[in-house]
Parts: C-alpha cells; structure tokens; sequence
C-alpha cells in the first residue's frame, strides 16, 4: 500500500546527509524517525500509531559540509553558463544578419 507520507521523509534522509547532522524527524500521521549523519534511518515509529521514540544521539565535534558551507552553488552556476551559452549563441546570428542586411 502506497502511503502519500512516505514521500516527505525521503527528503529529510538528504538534508541529513547534506549538513552531516542527524536528524530526528516527529509527523503527527506520518513518519516519526531517527536518521543518521550517513542517511541511515536507524529508528522509526510505525504509521498512524500513538507513540514516541528514545534515541540517543552522539555528541561529534561541529563539522560544516561543503552544501552548508556553500549552499545551492551548483544550480546557480549551471544557469549562469546556460544563460551565457544562449547568450553566446546569438551574437553570430546578429552578426551575419547585420551583413546581410548592409550588403557586405
């Protein structure tokens, strides 16, 4: 059976491994859970069930991961050279219009 919450969760494995911190994720209907700095769901409660977890967490020196650091630099600098690269394509279309239209 498909369960809508199931999605949510998925991405708290990602933010977990993007800032190397664990993560400890409470849903009202959905899943309550324990995940690691790796991504490893290590505990989880079942769905739609009254209850709570003990976990308990390791205490690690503060380490900042490249994504925390530097946040969505990728997708910003891939726009930035496709917006370039559009760029670029036009100006030999101008140029040889340009050309055309003078009669050089």
């Amino acid at each position: 059976m498909f369960i809508y919450g199931s999605l949510v969760p998925g991405g708290s494995f990602f933010r977990a491994v993007e800032n190397r911190r664990p993560l400890l994720r409470a849903g009202a209907s959905g899943l309550t859970s324990y995940v690691d700095s790796e991504g490893r769901l290590q505990v989880e409660a079942p769905y739609f069930e009254e209850t709570y977890l003990v976990v308990d967490l390791p205490l690690r020196p503060e380490t900042v991961s490249l994504y925390t650091r530097f946040g969505d630099w990728f997708p910003v600098l891939a726009g930035l050279v496709l917006g370039l690269t559009a760029l670029a394509s036009l100006f030999p279309r101008i140029k040889a219009r340009i050309e055309r239209d003078s009669g050089t």
